[in-house]
């Protein structure tokens, strides 16, 4: 996360997973908390001994292992040799004993893949290479266990082989392993990865259907054409695009909302939209709607993938009318809608794993404590604010607290 001009920040945020979801939601209720800063490696700038190749693959090696070490030591405690019992009170009054495990480890796609430790253009949970992406099924999970047989086993072959060296022997097992680092921090957590990776709302559903869809309609209707029908729609939403949608480079939550909500009217009674264009538009949006319900149910999660097989059955029409090369449906977050179903048996409603709030709280847990520093040592500067704020909230609860006992003993 860039936060301000040249100043980056890999910020992780921590949250209990039986808070309720609309309390996750609301910025003012402190549900999540700033974990740990990653730091941002400076290795671009170094110069490396070697091939031109090995130079330009250092840099990105080193950064992936530092966030990988980095994590291993915050995600200590959470060990299965090292975990332990604790005396946690509970919203009831009673005192019940807890033990803290990683449920979830919500990211984006490019965040995933680095967790994971697979390659770019892959899926982080099931392993499917590039080739493999246009797969209508998942091809199974990313276990763990043989992830670190093959590192060690490539470590115990070449022990005195460089950072590039291992790399380049991992990546000839053919596994689709980034090979960048020997030691996952996820190591000895008792929790695979497939499971605790989820997908996510924001980049996963919101995103995709705005970055191809939108693609598709200008190749499909032409930039000048889908503009004006955007621009023409009826003020039926609070959001209204009255300079179309070709030149808007940042997009809010509601525009997407609003997005969504106007591509099948934008479509209608175009000369090159057939049952086929609409079908395969109105499976995706099916599916994005299902995604978010607030609860799901067995029949919810058929209809989720009777709209996933819909789309598949009727996107070749978008390779026939010219939208979409035939090899670009090679794409990792269309194979990631797949998984969607699994992450519903495993933990729940997907709105429990967006990172829509995490985005928000760069803003309230980086970027403006540094705002009203002095810039100076800023990373344990921002610290201190943070601690100074949570007290103040603690106080003002506490605060809240006594006078609505105070005000229920007087009613007495």
């Amino acid at each position: 996360m860039t936060f301000t001009r040249d100043k980056k920040m890999h910020a992780v945020y921590i949250s209990l997973g039986n808070i309720s979801k609309g309390v996750h939601h609301k910025h003012n209720a402190h549900a999540w908390l700033l974990l740990v800063k990653v730091p941002i490696s400076k290795f671009s700038q170094t110069t490396f001994p070697g091939s031109k190749t090995a130079q330009e693959s250092i840099p990105g090696i080193l950064g992936q292992q530092l966030f990988h070490k980095c994590m291993k030591r915050v995600l200590e405690p959470l060990r299965v040799d090292q975990r332990r019992y604790y005396i946690v009170p509970s919203p009831d009054g009673l005192s019940r004993c807890c033990m803290a495990i990683l449920m979830a480890w919500i990211a984006n796609l490019k965040e995933q893949l680095l967790i994971a430790g697979v390659q770019s253009f892959s899926c982080p949970v099931c392993l499917a290479t590039y080739e493999q992406l246009e797969e209508h099924e998942c091809l199974g999970v990313c276990r763990g266990e043989m992830i670190l047989i093959a590192l060690k086993e490539v470590h115990c072959n070449f022990p005195s082989a460089s950072v590039y060296e291992f790399q380049q022997e991992v990546k000839k097992l053919g596994l689709g392993l980034s090979s960048s680092f020997e030691e996952p921090c996820w190591e000895g957590l008792g929790i695979e990865p497939y499971v605790f990776i989820k997908q996510d709302i924001l980049h996963g559903i919101h995103k995709f259907i705005w970055d191809r869809l939108s693609e598709w309609l200008k190749k499909m209707l032409g930039v000048q054409e889908m503009d004006s029908r955007f621009i023409v729609q009826p003020p039926i939403s609070t959001n209204r695009f009255t300079r179309g949608i070709s030149k808007l480079s940042q997009i809010t939550g509601q525009e997407h909302h609003a997005f969504q909500k106007a591509i099948l009217p934008i479509i209608a009674g175009h000369d090159r939209v057939d049952n086929k264009v609409t079908n395969a538009m109105l499976s995706l949006l099916d599916l994005a709607y299902l995604v978010q319900y607030p609860s799901l149910s067995e029949s919810d999660m058929h209809k989720m993938e009777e709209a996933l097989s819909t789309f598949h059955g009727n996107k070749a029409v978008f390779v026939d009318n010219g939208s979409q090369e035939p090899s670009h449906f090679r794409i990792p977050k269309l194979h990631g809608l797949h998984h969607f179903v699994d992450d519903v048996v495993s933990g729940g409603t997907p709105g429990n794993f967006s990172t829509k709030t995490l985005e928000s709280l760069h803003i309230d847990m980086c970027k403006d404590p540094y705002c009203a520093l002095n810039r100076h040592e800023y990373d344990e500067q921002i610290l201190n604010y943070l601690d100074m704020h949570d007290h103040l909230a603690m106080c003002q609860a506490y605060e809240s607290y006594r006078q609505r006992k105070k005000s229920h003993v007087s009613a007495f």
